[in-house]
């Protein structure tokens, strides 16, 4: 994972095209829904729900790279992954660095929405 980034810029910005109010709109929304569904994901490991982790990994690997968190999104896959072979114990060992993959992902998001990263 050392050459993914926290924050995948350039694709932020064909995405936007440098629409700053836009990428405020997103920043908004994930913000909350973003960590939401890692808890939810955290509490399905926790529980052993196989059919959960599967559910809230996969929509967190694709939310994520659709907005350009590289590093949460290749976490979220390894997850997705171990939960397609039933494998919790690796599902929980991947999961423990997702809440500061997202987390570092959100501040980065917040620079860039602000227009400090490009």
């Amino acid at each position: 994972m050392s050459d993914q980034l926290v924050i995948n810029i350039e694709r932020l910005q064909l995405l936007f095209d440098g629409d700053l109010s836009l990428l405020k709109q997103i920043l908004g929304i994930v913000q909350t829904d973003f960590p939401q569904l890692c808890i939810k994901l955290g509490h399905a490991i926790e529980n052993g729900n196989i059919d959960l982790i599967h559910r809230h990994a996969h929509t967190l690997k694709g939310s994520m790279a659709n907005v350009g968190g590289d590093i949460a999104s290749s976490i979220a896959s390894a997850i997705d992954a171990h939960a397609q072979n039933s494998d919790l114990e690796m599902c929980a060992k991947e999961f423990s660095g997702l809440p500061k993959a997202i987390d570092e992902f959100l501040v980065q998001l917040k620079l860039a929405a602000e227009g400090e990263l490009t």
